[in-house]
């Protein structure tokens, strides 16, 4: 199990969500200390965003937010094996979200690197000018792009852009450090990821087959 969110603000919504898109609940809500909760059935609901619109579009925003930042949770919960809430809350706080569409660069080749970006759902692609512009690699959902660059503090050696409509969690360079001096795991895990990257043969390549004739 992995603790998503804590709820400790007066006046938050839990269970939105469902309410208002239907479905079965996707987490367990429990009380961590004495709790006073109001509850509105799903009708309740409907009829107030009718007489006011603008509560319902409050509603969506920070329905899209918490799920963001559960999946960002999650991913470091499966991918990095971070299960420390205390951690997992400090990572949501501190990152920045980037909605991509599909064709919608991230960063270009030869830009500054000052973040280490995160694929939260979505598939990027990994150009290189070097390369003819050819793509060398795809990034999708829990993988990390430009981890190298701002641990060199070298320029981006490649452009990234989005193959379809993306959301992209990122983190600066202190919350980045922050987080491998808490979990010097990550370093290892990026390092391997690095290594496997670097192993794979451009996606254009073509493939070199030789044939031996016996006679």
């Amino acid at each position: 199990e992995v603790r998503l969110a804590t709820i400790d603000q007066p006046g938050a919504l839990v269970g939105e969500i469902v309410a208002l898109a239907g479905g079965g609940r996707t987490a367990s809500v429990s009380a961590v200390e004495p709790s006073e909760v109001l509850e509105l059935t799903k009708g309740d609901l409907e009829s107030l965003i009718a007489e006011q619109p603008d509560i319902g579009r409050g509603l969506a925003v920070a329905a899209l937010k918490r799920v963001e930042e559960a999946d960002l949770a999650e991913l470091f919960a499966s991918h990095f094996r971070i299960r420390d809430p205390e951690t997992l809350s400090r990572l949501g706080r501190a990152a920045e979200w980037r909605h991509l569409r599909s064709g919608e660069v991230l960063f270009e080749q030869g830009d500054r690197s000052d973040r280490v970006y995160f694929v939260i759902r979505g598939s990027l692609e990994v150009t290189r000018a070097g390369s003819g512009g050819a793509s060398v690699g795809t990034a999708g959902r829990g993988e990390v792009v430009g981890e190298l660059g701002l641990l060199q503090q070298t320029p981006r050696t490649a452009t990234v852009l989005a193959l379809r409509d993306s959301v992209i969690a990122s983190l600066n360079g202190g919350a980045f450090y922050d987080l491998v001096r808490r979990h010097p795991e990550v370093m290892v895990d990026l390092g391997m990821r690095a290594v496997e990257r670097a192993a794979q043969p451009p996606i254009d390549s073509p493939t070199r087959i030789l044939a031996l004739l016996v006679a």
